[in-house]
């Protein structure tokens, strides 16, 4: 039997969602006045409805009547069925996650969809990016003309001993080589971080994840009303907003619903590495059960199976390509037509299939050019991969198809 995960994932979100719209639940609204002069968003966010609107609070939260403040960038997806019975805030995650893209985008719609029409749903840039101010900038490159693959490929050639690493885990020679370059790497990010504060000053103080929280509650202040209950649906860090507002706030707790959890305890008290490393808890079985889908559908869906494929052949074959990768990387063969195909741009889309099952068939293709691109490929490297996947992954949110993920195999 065949199910599709996606529809199943959000037919439980929904069910989740069905907690912010409780008809036992719909507080009264009474007229509500918004403090928000709403009108027509930027041109490049597009149109479709949406509207949006500035909205100006205290830069310096422990010190707000000092008369600087912080400009956030607010946009709302109005209700459809009626009158709005409320506002649903939402933040997208990251941190670093837009929430007007978010609100123009697919997400806006299917938040709108999954909630009956019936709440603005509303987002907005967080201070220090996007269309918000103070404006956070860590360089000086043009953000037009910047890609992330750009500073991953800076990243990875300087801690190439720390990322370079065989299927079954680091060589001494490996670990060797990233402690010969821990110190050139230490020097790199410290100059990085010094650069950041010289740029940007003491706007850095001001921005966070705890900012953002208050933030948050003086805008639903001015939208909803002093006081009024806030209802919060947070995807993946936006979860941590809705957790420290659950800790900061609990008298303006409405119904919140936490899309793909965060660890705020560990987030907030742990070391990054450690704290991220707790959230991969089940790892080992969602990248089986990409796999197990794959040998499920067959080469005619997934490009990195082949006739008679099990789950467990194609593990073989993704632990090969991880030390294809490594081996490249040795005879020094990844720098060139491969473009930087190590064993970390393997491991990055192997990552992605364990976070992304509605992505599934596009990480089955991004697999099977790298491994074109190891075994001779011309135009192959890490950029065009991540580029591809950006591009495809746009046109995937806008199917209603699922591919790979419609045959996963279910008892």
């Amino acid at each position: 039997m065949a199910v599709s995960l996606f529809n199943s994932r959000w037919s439980f979100t929904t069910i989740l969602l069905s907690t912010l719209i409780s008809p036992s639940y719909q507080i009264s609204i009474g007229t509500r006045q918004s403090g928000l002069q709403w009108g027509a968003c930027d041109p490049a966010l597009g149109s479709d409805g949406t509207v949006c609107a500035n909205f100006t609070v205290p830069l310096d939260w422990t010190n707000p009547s000092n008369g600087q403040s912080a400009r956030l960038y607010v946009a709302k997806l109005p209700a459809r069925n009626g009158s709005p019975l409320g506002t649903i805030f939402t933040n997208p995650g990251g941190p670093g996650g837009l929430g007007s893209t978010f609100i123009h985008g697919d997400s806006g719609e299917k938040a709108m969809n999954i909630t009956g029409g019936f709440f603005d749903i509303v987002s907005w840039d967080p201070r220090g990016i996007g269309f918000s101010s103070p404006a956070i900038k860590y360089h000086d490159i043009d953000p037009d003309q910047l890609h992330i693959a750009d500073i991953v490929a800076v990243d990875e050639n300087l801690l190439s001993g720390a990322l370079n690493a065989q299927s079954t885990g680091p060589t001494q020679a490996d670990i060797d080589l990233f402690l010969a370059n821990a110190t050139n790497a230490e020097t790199y990010f410290k100059s990085f971080v010094q650069k950041s504060v010289d740029k940007n000053g003491d706007n850095l103080k001001y921005v966070g994840s705890v900012a953002t929280v208050r933030d948050l509650v003086a805008l639903a202040d001015a939208i909803e009303g002093p006081g009024r209950p806030i209802r919060y649906w947070g995807f993946s860090y936006g979860t941590l907003i809705g957790s420290y507002l659950l800790d900061l706030f609990p008298d303006r707790v409405g119904r919140i619903v936490l899309d793909g959890i965060l660890d705020a305890e560990t987030y907030s008290q742990r070391v990054p590495y450690l704290a991220y490393s707790d959230g991969f808890g089940d790892f080992d079985g969602a990248l089986q059960a990409f796999l197990d889908a794959c040998a499920a559908s067959g080469p005619s869906v997934c490009r990195i199976a082949t006739p008679g494929s099990t789950g467990a052949s194609l593990r073989q074959w993704a632990n090969g390509l991880i030390d294809t990768a490594y081996r490249a990387v040795q005879t020094n063969k990844s720098n060139t037509d491969s473009g930087n195909l190590t064993p970390t741009v393997v491991r990055a889309q192997l990552a992605f299939a364990a976070k992304a099952p509605e992505l599934w068939d596009i990480i089955a293709d991004a697999l099977a050019t790298i491994y074109e691109g190891l075994h001779g490929g011309s135009g192959v490297n890490a950029r065009s991969i991540n580029h591809s996947n950006n591009r495809r992954s746009s046109l995937r949110a806008r199917s209603t198809q699922y591919g790979l993920l419609d045959t996963y195999p279910t008892a």
